[in-house]
């Protein structure tokens, strides 16, 4: 069986705005912020991938802070 995300996360580049921040409503159930289209694909690709296979590791985010 095939992995269907990165189809997902590939349609992402053709998907006309407003399917776009209807696919953010979905995902973070929020109204999707005034960014332009890059940054939307990036946090939307990010989230879909998150969902699918799993966040950072809690000690990720720490080696990144002070």
């Amino acid at each position: 069986m095939t992995d269907p995300i990165p189809a997902r996360v590939a349609a992402l580049k053709i998907m006309p705005m407003p399917e776009l921040k209807a696919e953010w409503r979905t995902l973070f159930e929020t109204e999707p912020p005034p960014f332009n289209r890059r940054h939307l694909e990036n946090r939307i690709a990010y989230r879909i991938q998150e969902l699918a296979y799993g966040g950072l590791k809690p000690r990720t985010p720490r080696r990144f802070s002070p």
